[in-house]
Formats: structure tokens, C-alpha cells, sequence
């Protein structure tokens, strides 16, 4: 687990810890850290719906219909690490699938 105590500032990067739930959809979480990040990237965006009624005299309404997060992130295989076997094997299948697929 990371370092509990507080500090100012700005966060140190060699301080975060990325985890992964290799129990699957099972009831029970079991939660592995994956070894050997280099780089991870979180993006969260929103998809907008703009629409400028007449009766608004000219301003434009906006409702939030759609949210999307991504992760990606790139390393090296650390064969061993549960967590790293565990994202190694779901690519290994999805890569697998694609293949029968085409």
C-alpha cells in the first residue's frame, strides 16, 4: 500500500500504486498490484448535447448524455506479479478474439 502520511505540495509520482481486481466479477474483490508501470494515463470525458430553442432568445441549453473513462497504460511484463499475469491474460484472450474474428 502506499505511504499514508501527509505531505504539501505536489503529489510525488513514485508514490501511486496501480491496482487491478484479478478476482474478476466475483463477490469478493481480490485487489494485486501490477508491476513495472512506467506510464498511466486516466481520461474521463462527457459527452455534450447542445440545442438552441426559440423560446431562449438566442442562448443555447446543454445537458451531459453520456460519460466515458478510459486507461491506458504501458509497461514492461513482469511474469510472476499476479496483477501482470492477470492483465497479460485478459489481452492474450481479447487479442486472441480479434484474431478469430478476422
Amino acid at each position: 500500500m502506499p505511504d499514508t502520511t501527509t505531505t504539501t505540495g505536489v503529489l510525488p509520482a513514485f508514490d501511486c500504486e496501480f491496482e487491478i481486481n484479478t478476482a474478476g466479477r466475483s463477490t469478493t474483490p481480490t485487489w494485486e498490484t501490477i508491476k513495472d508501470i512506467e506510464e498511466l494515463q486516466i481520461t474521463v470525458d462527457g459527452s455534450i448535447q447542445e440545442w438552441n430553442p426559440y423560446d431562449q432568445k438566442g442562448w443555447a441549453r446543454r445537458a451531459l448524455t453520456g460519460k466515458k473513462i478510459g486507461i491506458a497504460v504501458k509497461g514492461k511484463r513482469n511474469y510472476g506479479n499476479t496483477g501482470n499475469d492477470y492483465v497479460a491474460e485478459k489481452t492474450t484472450s481479447f487479442v486472441s478474439f480479434i484474431s478469430y474474428l478476422s
